[in-house]
This record gives C-alpha cells, sequence and structure tokens, in this order.
C-alpha cells in the first residue's frame, strides 16, 4: 500500500481540473448573459451560436492566461 497516498493525490488533481472547468463555463455563461443581453439592447439578432461563442472566447482566454502565468 506505498502507493496509495499517490492514487488519494491523482484523484485530487482530477477533481481540482473539473472544478476549474466548471467555473470556467461559468464565468463564460455569465459573459455570455451580458454579450446576448447587450445584442439584445441594440436589436441584433440572438442564437444558440450568440451563446457559445462568448463562452468558447472566454473559456480559450482563461486557459491561455493560465498556462502563461504556469509557465507550460
Amino acid at each position: 500500500m506505498p502507493y496509495s497516498r499517490y492514487e488519494f493525490a491523482r484523484r485530487r488533481v482530477k477533481e481540482a481540473a473539473v472544478t476549474g472547468i466548471i467555473l470556467l463555463v461559468l464565468i463564460g455563461g455569465l459573459f455570455a448573459f451580458g454579450w446576448t443581453r447587450l445584442r439584445g439592447k441594440m436589436k441584433l439578432p440572438i442564437s444558440g451560436k450568440s451563446w457559445l461563442g462568448p463562452i468558447f472566447v472566454v473559456a480559450l482566454v482563461a486557459l491561455m492566461l493560465f498556462s502563461k502565468s504556469k509557465g507550460h
């Protein structure tokens, strides 16, 4: 059983990764909500792409900033 603590550490890393992904989607969703509200105020059409685009962009930018800060 000497490797049991390593298995515990791996599990914690996976949990942290899933939590980070959920947080990215929530932040992207909040940004997309504001973006679609702004588009609605300007009388522009709103579709599913109006939601997915900003979520994807926010998640991509956040991942790039994270990788830059960690030196990967």
